[in-house]
């Protein structure tokens, strides 16, 4: 139901196109349609107005899944909202030490390799605090998004895991 309230908020964004939308100010969205970059001279670069619900509804998400103890996509989907970080760039980001108890940060993004510095509002902060508090990791240099067996989560184990999550 959130998912299709959010795509249909944001003139029917196809979820591909949401997953990859890498700009977001707080208020507007960018993103290029990938159906149709290659046939248009703007690369198909559409910018929408995010209705103030649209946030309300992600907090609801985030808050379901750290109340289900469901800490990890918690965080995942937090930081993918509010940071406008694609899930590669997401992924890329290996240690705790990176993201807890700072305000801001710098990563490169994989697909453009530009440089770009990554404001944490205070409530997100205190998002991944509480994360790391429930998730329990050995330490701060820990690896932030692992499986069961240690190994840091694919894309694709991201994908079957939103999709699983999409049915409860």
């Amino acid at each position: 139901k959130d998912c299709f309230i959010t795509s249909f908020s944001l003139i029917g964004i196809n979820s591909a196109d949401l997953y990859n939308a890498t700009e977001y100010d707080g208020e507007r969205l960018t993103y290029y349609r990938k159906k149709t970059k290659d046939r248009r001279l703007d690369d198909a670069k559409i910018i929408i107005d995010v209705p103030p619900f649209i946030k309300s509804v992600a907090m609801n998400l985030i808050r379901k899944l750290a109340k289900d103890n469901n800490y990890k996509m918690s965080l995942l989907i937090a930081i993918g909202c509010f940071t406008g970080l694609k899930i590669s760039d997401i992924l890329a980001l290996i240690r705790w030490k990176q993201i807890l108890n700072i305000s801001e940060f710098t990563v490169t993004e994989k697909k453009t390799g530009k440089l770009r510095t990554i404001r944490l509002s205070p409530e997100l902060q205190k998002h991944i605090a509480g994360c790391y508090d429930h998730v329990k990791p050995l330490g701060i240099t820990s690896p932030i998004l692992v499986s069961q067996k240690g190994s840091t989560f694919s894309i694709q184990r991201i994908n079957l895991i939103l999709k699983e999550i999409k049915k409860k």
